[in-house]
């Protein structure tokens, strides 16, 4: 017969219940990942072709490095519109630094210089990519969808 301690749930025998998880709507999220960046270059590709090039340069980053990071976040937080704008800030900034690293570590310092003016335009967009994403895709995403799976181990 073994021992209680107090402390249901925790300890050797029995894991910790992990946070409540979402179910991420898969129509709503593949709309708003393709249809987020075509509809903000749409609404101002007048701006010298300006967003039609961040679409070309920065497009398959967004859907590359973007797509799962925000599909991971949706997974593990009910999400917002604000709090998918924050994470697109931190994910470019990561990926800067990390870029600029890998430029100095390969013997290439000059290219840091090419990846700070990259990365100017693409804290814009990413913004704005970011903040077209989140009103598609939570306009979109069915009721089902917003309510947390329950607790599981």
């Amino acid at each position: 017969m073994t021992e209680m301690n107090g402390i249901m749930g925790q300890g050797l025998w029995m894991p910790s219940p992990r946070s409540a998880r979402y179910l991420v709507d898969p129509v709503a999220f593949s709309v708003a990942l393709i249809g987020g960046p075509l509809f903000v270059t749409a609404v101002s590709f007048w701006l010298l072709f300006i967003p039609v090039l961040a679409l070309i340069i920065g497009g398959p980053f967004y859907v590359l490095v973007g797509g799962p990071m925000v599909l991971a976040h949706l997974h593990r937080h009910r999400g917002s519109q604000s709090s998918i704008i924050w994470l697109a800030c931190r994910t470019i900034i990561i990926v800067s630094i990390l870029g600029m690293l890998a430029c100095v570590l390969a013997g290439h310092p000059d290219a840091v210089y090419a990846i700070i003016l990259l990365s100017f335009p693409a804290m814009i967009f990413g913004f704005l990519w970011a903040w077209a994403f989140g009103w598609i895709y939570f306009n979109l995403r069915r009721a089902f969808y917003a309510r947390p799976l329950y607790k599981h181990l």
